[in-house]
C-alpha cells in the first residue's frame, strides 16, 4: 500500500478530526508525486489583493458593519468562504469550524471596522 511520512496528511479530503469526508485521492500524495501520476502542466498559484472589494462594496462604504458581524459570523462567515454551499443550504457543522478558524487568523479576537482591509482580502 501507500507510504506514511509528514505529508500524508495531504492525501485526505480534510485532514480536521471534526470531518466526516473521506479521502479524495486514490493513493497517498507522497505515492501519486513520487510516481509521476499527476498532470504534468504549469501552475499559477496566487491571490488578488482586496478581491473581495467586488463583494463587499457595503462593508467598504460603511465599515462599520463589521462590528457586528463577530455576533453573526457562523452564518456571514460560512457564506463568505462557501458562497455556492450557501445557496443551496448545503453548508455543515464542519464549514461553521473553517469559518470560525479563519476567523480568528485573520482578525484574531475581535472584526471590526478597522480589518477592512484584512476583511477585503480575506474574502
Amino acid at each position: 500500500m501507500g507510504t506514511e511520512s509528514a505529508v500524508s496528511w495531504a492525501s485526505s479530503g480534510n485532514i480536521d478530526s471534526f470531518s466526516d469526508h473521506g479521502s479524495v485521492l486514490p493513493l497517498p500524495l507522497e505515492d501519486i508525486l513520487s510516481q509521476g501520476l499527476f498532470q504534468q502542466v504549469p501552475l499559477m498559484v496566487g491571490t488578488s489583493s482586496q478581491e473581495e472589494l467586488m463583494f463587499g462594496v457595503a462593508q467598504a462604504m460603511d465599515p462599520t458593519m463589521l462590528d457586528d458581524y463577530d455576533e453573526v459570523w457562523d452564518t456571514v462567515g460560512v457564506s463568505t468562504m462557501f458562497i455556492y454551499k450557501t445557496f443551496f443550504n448545503w453548508t455543515d457543522a464542519c464549514d461553521v469550524k473553517y469559518a470560525n478558524m479563519a476567523k480568528n487568523f485573520y482578525f484574531g479576537e475581535k472584526l471590526g471596522s478597522e480589518d477592512l482591509v484584512s476583511y477585503l482580502n480575506f474574502g
